[in-house]
């Protein structure tokens, strides 16, 4: 199995109302692929999503992959971790599972963990399970609020690209 980046940027920019700014940069001061981001904007948002780390399983029978997108705040930047497990099915590969947890910056808001999702579509349930845990006055430190609510979309979207990306 194997996960194609180039894939994963061309999926990810066809989403509705995405616009990539930057695909595949290395990060100002660093070195090697795991240092490497593409930065792209939803709805006036600014959103990083790190290059996906991957590791395979002997005798190529599942993978799994995860990577980090930063939601960009003035005060500091929140951040969505993605687990993603894949299985060798007679079809090709298969997503067994995804899970999304949010870091929040700074500590006034405690970080949250969505449910695994374990069958059915896997980003819509990772979109799911995020919204079910942010509110309406989720995060109200500064102006971010707003923002904070795309994070379930941003993760749904990253979810459904790294699906693509698989082969």
């Amino acid at each position: 199995m194997t996960f194609d980046h180039n894939t994963f940027a061309t999926e990810l920019g066809s989403q509705n109302e995405i616009t990539i700014s930057k695909s595949w940069f290395q990060w100002a001061n660093t070195s090697g692929s795991l240092n490497t981001t593409m930065e792209y904007m939803k709805g006036g948002d600014t959103y990083r999503t790190w290059y996906q780390e991957t590791s395979n399983m002997k005798e190529d029978a599942g993978m799994l992959v995860s990577c980090k997108i930063d939601y960009e705040r003035a005060t500091g930047d929140d951040h969505i971790i993605l687990l993603t497990g894949f299985a060798i099915t007679q079809d090709g590969p298969k997503m067994i599972f995804a899970q999304a947890s949010v870091q929040f910056h700074g500590s006034e808001d405690n970080n949250i963990v969505g449910a695994p999702v374990k069958s059915g579509d896997m980003a819509q349930g990772v979109y799911d399970s995020l919204s079910a845990i942010l509110s309406d006055n989720f995060g109200e430190v500064d102006d971010s609020t707003a923002g904070r609510q795309t994070l379930p979309e941003i993760a749904k979207l990253n979810v459904a690209a790294m699906q693509a990306a698989v082969s």
